[in-house]
């Protein structure tokens, strides 16, 4: 080869007669045609899906060829590859409540309507090669309120509670794990509302109680008056839920919120309609003097914060301001087909003080009346409520007596929030009050002496 290498002329001589032999025995010789040759190992055979089960986030062990749960338990149940599920009761006297999916979660609470024996239901996880991986969930007989709730309590406290409906127990555990526990009593005929007793309450008159919603109790027990020394005990509302949202998507809505704030002994108010957008990644307020909506909220009056999911605590957002300041947490709970806002806590910026907040979803129809309401108020009252579109009225019984307060409405013009009016007693007295579908609750207006820091909440029952 003119002006070329002979050593190199040679190796690449050798080395494309070795390419064309490998090429060759890869196709089965030069034409013998079935010899040796290099061949792919074959394709691995589909797996079934593997799957694990929890309980109230508690890995649950089979027992021979099933997984029995409680009534009321959170049941998460975790697939190693992507799955469909489906899932049904035989005997049609389970229910899954609350179902959550996602393509290797299931997560749900299972009903039993046999409160007198175990039944079953088959969770079926199919992978996309069509392999199939039944789970047997054998649920004991039991109430399905059974369960782990969060309690927001409006002493501006954030507690663990465990209800037990059968045994007829209630145990909050607050952050420093001290425990408060309470004995339900069944309702009389006729009323939807559980008796709570505690030696914390020795009144002859007994305050605590509890109604249930969907996941959710709304009540009243003794808790920590805030800033007492020394400590002391009082019947504070409390709102405790299961059904905390944690996909940020669910969260957006537009909800009137009242809030208590504490500082010490004192306390006050705080009104304003709060909007959650922008699929859950944000935090709207509108800080006008007078209370508006956010949609007609005037630009330099609007406050966006940012959300994130709290990292240790599903179901609570981290709020974030515009200058990068961390404000605090709050949560969307769900109570049925509806939503409400929860916080209780401390406060981000100032531990000595705290706040509880509930909001309810602005109401499109606006403000409208209702016929009968009971709950609790923080002034240790159980309550009596009817409205109509003037006048709401409210009957308090404590250790004290009875006393019952008619309240005149006023709307809050175009801009206010729908499904809220503002009211007062013509005595120097001013309220808010709001609704939802299934809640009403009253606050007292921010720096009036008379009222200011005052809440209320109850169920509305026709």
């Amino acid at each position: 080869m003119r002006n070329g290498n002979p050593r190199r002329t040679a190796g690449l001589k050798w080395a494309i007669g070795l390419g064309c032999v490998l090429a060759l025995a890869a196709c089965g010789g030069g034409g013998g045609g079935g010899g040796g040759g290099f061949f792919l190992p074959p394709a691995a055979a589909p797996q079934a899906p593997q799957l694990a089960v929890a309980a109230d986030g508690t890995t649950v062990a089979a027992e021979g060829d099933a997984y029995v749960v409680k009534p009321g338990q959170v049941i998460t149940v975790k697939s190693n590859q992507t799955v469909s599920w489906s899932g049904s009761s035989p005997s049609g006297k389970v229910t899954a409540v609350g179902t959550s999916s996602s393509d290797q979660q299931w997560q749900a609470r299972l009903a039993n309507a046999n409160l007198g024996a175990t039944e079953d239901y088959p969770l079926v996880a199919t992978a996309n090669s069509g392999q199939t991986t039944t789970v047997r969930l054998k649920v004991r007989a039991g109430d399905s309120r059974n369960g782990k709730f969060m309690a927001f309590v409006s002493n501006g406290s954030r507690q663990q509670l465990k209800a037990d409906f059968d045994l007829g127990s209630l145990e909050f555990v607050d952050t420093s794990g001290a425990s408060n526990v309470g004995t339900l009593v069944k309702p009389a005929s006729g009323s939807a509302v559980y008796g709570l007793l505690s030696n914390r309450e020795t009144t002859a008159q007994r305050i605590s109680g509890l109604q249930v919603l969907p996941d959710t109790l709304v009540g009243s027990f003794p808790f920590l008056v805030p800033g007492a020394s020394p400590a002391a005990y009082a019947p504070f509302p409390f709102v405790a839920t299961r059904a905390l949202i944690t996909t940020a998507a669910d969260l957006d809505g537009n909800f009137n919120r009242f809030r208590v704030n504490y500082s010490g002994t004192t306390k006050d108010s705080s009104i304003s309609q709060v909007q959650f957008a922008g699929s859950g990644t944000l935090f709207v307020r509108c800080n006008e003097v007078a209370i508006t909506r956010v949609d007609d909220c005037p630009a330099g009056s609007l406050a966006t914060a940012t959300l994130a999911p709290d990292p240790t605590t599903p179901g609570l957002w981290r709020v974030t301001n515009s200058s990068g300041v961390y404000e605090g947490r709050v949560s969307v709970a769900r109570v049925g087909s509806e939503k409400m806002l929860l916080v209780a806590g401390p406060s981000a910026t100032d531990p000595s003080s705290a706040q509880f907040s509930v909001g309810l979803p602005e109401q499109p129809g606006g403000w409208t009346s209702f016929n009968n309401a009971f709950g609790w108020s923080i002034l240790g009252t159980q309550d009596q409520s009817t409205a109509d579109l003037s006048t709401y009225t409210l009957r308090s019984a404590s250790a004290a007596g009875v006393v019952q307060t008619a309240l005149t409405l006023n709307t809050l013009g175009s801009v206010g929030p729908k499904g809220m009016m503002g009211s007062s007693t013509g005595d120097g007295r001013y309220y808010f009050v709001a609704r939802s579908a299934q809640l009403e609750m009253v606050i007292g207006a921010r720096g009036n002496t008379a009222t200011a820091g005052f809440f209320h909440l109850g169920v509305i029952s026709n």
